[in-house]
């Protein structure tokens, strides 16, 4: 009975997450429309690389392909970014609600993550889900198993290794109190690294040696060319090793951070 009210505990947690951003829907439509104007943005400048270019496919995409890229790129991104939990963190710090949060029978470290979990949930369901249906409509593409079935284990591994990296984000709040502009960078850093400017083949073979190694490219660049079909099955299970041999360092960091600030933290907020 104990290991079920406690299971029970997290749950309720978790669906809490879920059901704030039901009450933030307006919030989502913005989101989805930003995302498809970042995508144009993007796919505007590639035509007209493409068009000055003279050439039907650069590093193995074509120009349709390039067009699919992109959007499933923006879809992808608005779940395998686990920025909430920084945000979450910001916000706790800023209210003083985090003194009282430590007090609660479900770890802080679980609240902030099942609660950033609920709300990237929600997200891939009212945004991701619905987009790449849409790209699949357009573009005639029909994804296989195989290619689901990675593209899933990807985006879970994708937001264990983001959750680790915006959590010790989001520990500098105790510090600097407001981290936006550090949110933001971390943000933008991962979608450089991760191919959410230029996709990673298409890079110098020395650079895209280093950001094979990066566990960015697992959030963007890997799962949108696994449903494409232009990675091979090896190069699959190379990023999945690559973002497993970093969430294991970063989980023991962030665990090692948190034990070390829990300390330090007062109210300094309301």
């Amino acid at each position: 009975m104990g290991v079920l009210k406690r299971v029970d505990r997290y749950l309720a947690v978790l669906v809490i997450g879920f059901k704030q951003q039901l009450a933030y829907k307006k919030d989502y439509f913005i989101s989805l429309g930003f995302r498809i104007f970042a995508s144009f943005i993007m796919i505007a400048v590639w035509t007209a690389v493409y068009l000055n270019s003279n050439v039907t496919s650069i590093g193995g995409f074509t120009l349709p392909q390039m067009y699919i890229y992109f959007f499933l790129i923006n879809a992808i991104a608005i779940v395998s970014f686990n920025v909430p939990i920084s945000e979450n963190i910001q916000d706790d710090i800023q209210n003083g609600t985090i003194t009282t949060a430590l007090v609660k029978p479900v770890a802080y470290t679980s609240q902030v993550f099942l609660n950033s979990l609920g709300n990237n949930l929600f997200a891939g369901l009212a945004v991701t889900l619905p987009f790449i249906i849409l790209i699949s409509f357009i573009g005639h593409f029909v994804f296989t198993l195989q290619a689901v079935a990675f593209f899933l284990i990807e985006m879970a591994l994708a937001f264990i290794i983001s959750t680790f990296i915006f959590f010790l984000v989001g520990t500098m709040a105790i510090y600097l109190t407001n981290i936006w502009g550090i949110i933001a960078v971390t943000d933008s850093l991962y979608m450089l690294l991760g191919g959410g400017i230029v996709p990673l083949n298409l890079l110098p073979s020395w650079a895209r040696g280093i950001f094979a190694v990066l566990p960015m490219q697992l959030s963007l660049y890997t799962p949108a060319a696994t449903l494409l079909g232009i990675v091979s099955t090896g190069q699959i299970i190379q990023s999945l090793l690559v973002g497993a041999a970093w969430a294991v360092p970063l989980f023991i960091l962030s665990a090692f951070v948190w034990n070390r600030v829990r300390g330090k933290i007062t109210s300094v907020g309301g």
